[in-house]
């Protein structure tokens, strides 16, 4: 082996030869997807779609980190744009390119909003990507459900048909969203090669089927999110069988088996102490993240290694329990602006009916370095009102390095001006100094019998 001459001088090495290999890689890549798909439902016959109409593509679709997962380019997958994937296709940007090519018009939203009523919509959710430990879960439930179905609803009310997409490493419990789904194909982590979906969603610019589906479950699909008799079994009631798999042809006589639409929580164990959650490893879907200062005071973070505008914040993932299961916030104020860190709803939420009399805003968090300048905790009921807590001293006492959890009594945020009817911003960390701290998790709930609880004065 040793003797060889090296790779680049070989036979097949010129730039011809290497830009041939990797079109045929794709090529194949692009085939395999489309074979991998599953077909769970298709009603009306809706798939595949005339590619002359004006579609709806909501959701995840122009994410090709997000249908890649985890083990790509950073070991979880996190934080990985389509810039990172400079010969790679989204879903969305293959269905742009069909359908623009075929006479038709498209339009890409994150939440449902149009501004023009499509003829037909396709909805792309799923997991986000993950390795070992960040992936792990305590039952089959798929992520998003409530978001998403809403979406769904409010297309059905308005007699828009909707072709749901599923991105996803493993069979979930999606049920709710498949009731409400005209349309529903499992396509698993299609990579790089989001051609593969789009070839399946559409027909070509004749209006004939470019191809059917082929893909069969590998596992069975389940009807539940736990085993309801012994949540540590695996789940035995099934929607699906192994090998399941609707073909064009066999769809448009295939009926949904009965839904469980409730899935089983688990038995013997308390719920969690968080009444509200807002971070664990990941943002809760229920919120966005930001940094803010000066010059963008709402500069979303992308989960990678991210600066603010002004330099003055970096926010990159960390490892805690499992690899980038945290967030490192470096702050390096000069003491002349302020410089944040936050959670943020896209509307107010009423949080009066969630919180008790001993409800806290709890931190996971490891100081790295000690703050050259106060630091204070923000809530927001859609700022200027604002209610603001002082932890300075708190993050004074803690030893460097070690994760400690940080308790702050919602009651300190109420005497200081929150409205829990109209919370928006639920955890805001700003300082005009320096400060370097890790942070785990983020809820607001019921202390621990290990918190550092803080008092209001």
């Amino acid at each position: 082996m040793f003797e060889q001459i090296k790779p680049s001088t070989r036979a097949q090495a010129t730039v011809a030869d290497i830009t041939a290999t990797r079109a045929a890689n794709r090529k194949l890549a692009r085939e395999a997807v489309r074979q991998s798909l599953v077909l769970l439902r298709n009603d009306q016959d809706l798939l595949p779609l005339n590619p002359t109409q004006h579609i709806l593509v909501i959701g995840s679709a122009d994410d090709i980190g997000k249908a890649s997962g985890g083990w790509t380019l950073s070991w979880q997958g996190i934080g990985n744009a389509n810039a990172d994937f400079p010969t790679g296709t989204s879903i969305y940007g293959e269905l742009k390119n069909q359908i623009e090519n075929a006479g038709g018009t498209i339009e890409l939203s994150k939440q449902g909003e149009f501004e023009r009523r499509p003829d037909k919509a396709i909805v792309v959710f799923g997991e986000d990507p993950y390795a070992e430990g960040l992936g792990d879960v305590s039952d089959l439930q798929a992520p998003d459900l409530d978001r998403v179905n809403k979406i769904l609803r409010t297309l059905r009310e308005q007699g828009i048909p909707i072709a749901t997409v599923f991105l996803t490493g493993r069979p979930m419990w999606i049920n709710p969203v498949l009731e409400n789904s005209t349309a529903f194909v499992v396509a698993w982590l299609p990579g790089s090669e989001g051609g593969g979906v789009a070839d399946l969603l559409l027909r070509d610019a004749k209006g004939e089927v470019q191809f059917d589906f082929l893909g069969r479950l590998s596992f069975d699909w389940p009807n539940d999110s736990l085993n309801a008799q012994d949540n540590e079994l695996p789940v035995e009631n099934n929607l699906f069988p192994y090998g399941y798999g609707l073909s064009l042809a066999s769809a448009s006589l295939a009926k949904l088996p009965e839904l469980k639409l409730e899935p089983t929580k688990a038995s013997g164990r308390s719920e969690t102490l968080a009444s509200v959650r807002i971070f664990n490893a990941r943002t809760h879907p229920d919120w966005e993240h930001f940094l803010g200062e000066p010059l963008g005071w709402q500069q979303r973070y992308e989960n990678g290694d991210q600066r603010s505008n002004g330099g003055q914040l970096r926010v990159r993932r960390a490892d805690n329990i499992v690899q980038e299961d945290s967030l490192r916030l470096l702050f390096r104020g000069d003491g002349s602006q302020l410089n944040q860190w936050y959670w943020q709803a896209r509307a107010p939420k009423d949080l009066s009916g969630t919180l008790e009399e001993e409800s806290m805003l709890n931190f996971m968090i490891a100081v790295n370095s000690y703050p050259s300048e106060e630091v204070t905790v923000r809530m927001d009921c859609v700022y200027p009102c604002s209610a603001a807590v002082s932890i300075t001293k708190a993050l004074e006492a803690f030893p460097l390095g070690d994760a400690r959890e940080l308790a702050i009594p919602i009651q300190c945020f109420v005497e200081n001006g929150l409205r829990v009817d109209r919370v928006d911003t639920p955890a805001l960390l700003v300082t005009t100094g320096a400060l370097d701290v890790t942070l785990s998790s983020v809820n607001i709930g019921a202390a621990s019998a290990i918190s550092t609880k803080m008092a209001c004065n």
